[in-house]
């Protein structure tokens, strides 16, 4: 199927979002994968060492969402930059003077928390030389955060308005040594895959539940919250008792791409391949899925004599 011919695209220097025209109720988010560093970032740390905190060519491996009925949405600046998949009252106090223009929630920041705009990268180095001004944060917020947030709100919303429920996967990319940026103690290797529901809140436990065995027939291993990841959009969009349903995916870094130059290595077409396979199979499945959860209640006799006889 020829994407350009069937599909929308929007583009901003926020996000893109690619639209089919005949969407069905699957969109997929992908808000830390964005690789183009804004001008102001004034960084003085490597460039390398911040790609390295970015989810690298995670879009790319589900780009064939499109093809198939299926919304995708992925993030353009970088996630040290801005990171779409925090809350808004995580902003770092160290960052700025709190003049930002938003409310700061004085949290543990830890090195898997940095808080919307980032001061040190995972390992605890700096990314700049000076505090960022309250006027430069609240420009990363105002001109990246709420525009991508805003369209994934839009586009849930919508989808949910069509079909009467929305089934959403916010994709992420992890580490080879994610128990150890989390700071779990486990002797097993990660899995090819972590998918994380909030533990059962944020979506149907049937969604994880055909996630998990589309990737399982395919030959990977999946675990599920565990580790735990950052699930802020999830969080805030997983509604299941409003028939919108979030749950996260994150693949295992060295399955597609050399972790140090960041390169696709020889299994990233295998793997995006296999997405493929997975996503044609999800929109059969969830349209199931929705029938048998949301099928409308036929009237008993017994109500239908009473409604004729009123």
């Amino acid at each position: 199927m020829n994407v350009q011919l069937s599909v929308k695209i929007i583009e901003t220097r926020s996000y893109v979002l690619i639209q089919p025209r005949h969407a069905v109720a699957l969109i997929m988010d992908s808000p830390n994968s964005g690789a183009t560093y804004p001008d102001d970032f004034g960084y003085t740390c490597r460039l390398e060492d911040l790609c390295s905190e970015e989810d690298t060519h995670v879009d790319k491996l589900w780009s064939v969402a499109p093809s198939l009925g299926v919304t995708l949405l992925a993030a353009n600046a970088p996630r040290s930059y801005i990171d779409c998949n925090c809350s808004l009252t995580d902003v770092d106090c160290e960052t700025n003077d709190n003049r930002c223009g938003v409310s700061v929630h004085q949290a543990d920041l830890t090195d898997m928390r940095h808080g919307v705009v980032w001061r040190n990268l995972s390992g605890g180095s700096p990314i700049y030389s000076v505090k960022l001004s309250p006027l430069a944060v609240r420009s990363r917020i105002e001109s990246y955060y709420l525009p991508y947030h805003d369209a994934l709100r839009k586009t849930i919303k919508s989808l949910r308005r069509k079909h009467g429920v929305v089934w959403h996967l916010n994709l992420h990319s992890v580490t080879a040594n994610e128990h150890g940026r989390f700071g779990t103690a486990s002797n097993k290797p990660l899995t090819d895959f972590v998918l994380d529901d909030c533990d059962g809140t944020s979506c149907a436990y049937q969604f994880t539940k055909i996630v998990t065995k589309l990737l399982r027939e395919l030959g990977y291993t999946v675990s599920i919250n565990k580790p735990g990841n950052l699930t802020e959009i999830v969080t805030r969009h997983g509604r299941p008792r409003q028939k919108r349903h979030s749950l996260q995916v994150g693949v295992r870094r060295n399955l597609y791409m050399d972790e140090r130059t960041r390169e696709p290595n020889a299994g990233f077409e295998l793997l995006r391949a296999d997405l493929a396979l997975v996503t044609k199979s999800l929109v059969s499945t969830l349209s199931d899925l929705t029938k048998k959860l949301y099928k409308p209640k036929v009237p008993s006799k017994r109500s239908i004599g009473k409604v004729r006889n009123s």
